[in-house]
């Protein structure tokens, strides 16, 4: 993705410093995370930019991917996984370098 993107409504939607602050390779992972939803068209329409990246971040963490090549290992309810959001928080903290308390 650029790095200046645009929603469906043509509305400006630009990665955050947060978002540009973390590695190539988390910035990679979250961009294929989104351009992966929108192919299954999960519509972004009106979404912030890191509102877009929090759902790229949980799908990322539903299906275990941690790495580039992790997605051809990516995990589904057929292989018992089953996630709690607190656990999509801690996944986010350790692979996505994100700073979420356990509480939110």
């Amino acid at each position: 993705m650029d790095s200046n993107e645009y929603d469906g409504l043509n509305n400006l939607v630009e990665p955050t410093t947060a978002f540009r602050s973390k590695n190539e390779e988390v910035q990679r992972l979250i961009t294929e995370a989104i351009d992966a939803l929108t192919i299954l068209g999960i519509p972004f329409d009106g979404i912030t930019w890191r509102g877009i990246e929090r759902i790229a971040m949980a799908f990322l963490a539903t299906g275990q991917v941690n790495t580039a090549n992790g997605w051809e290992n990516i995990k589904d309810l057929h292989d018992g996984i089953i996630t709690k959001s607190r656990d999509i928080i801690k996944y986010n903290n350790k692979y996505f370098e994100e700073k979420i308390s356990s509480g939110s």
